[in-house]
């Protein structure tokens, strides 16, 4: 369901090759470590000069969270921050 009434199915598939070696013009983040690397993930339902709560953000979350998480990244999850 992408209407945001409900969680995205999500399934990563892992590669069978690997295009990260040899001499590419364009470089590309090497993904053979484990974790791949880490996510910082910021979710914002409070904001502090605005009423609205945002609801839908909570499954926006899990939706990244599940998906980074598939392909490998460790995710650290922070919810509402200010600049305080």
């Amino acid at each position: 369901d992408v209407t945001g009434n409900g969680p995205v199915n999500i399934k990563v598939h892992k590669a069978t090759q690997f295009l990260d070696e040899g001499d590419s013009v364009i470089s590309r983040y090497p993904m053979r470590s484990k974790p791949r690397g880490l996510v910082l993930l910021i979710t914002l339902i409070n904001y502090v000069s605005n009423q609205k709560v945002r609801r839908a953000a909570e499954l926006d979350h899990r939706n990244l969270q599940e998906l980074f998480e598939q392909m490998g990244f460790e995710v650290i999850a922070r919810w509402d921050l200010s600049a305080d």
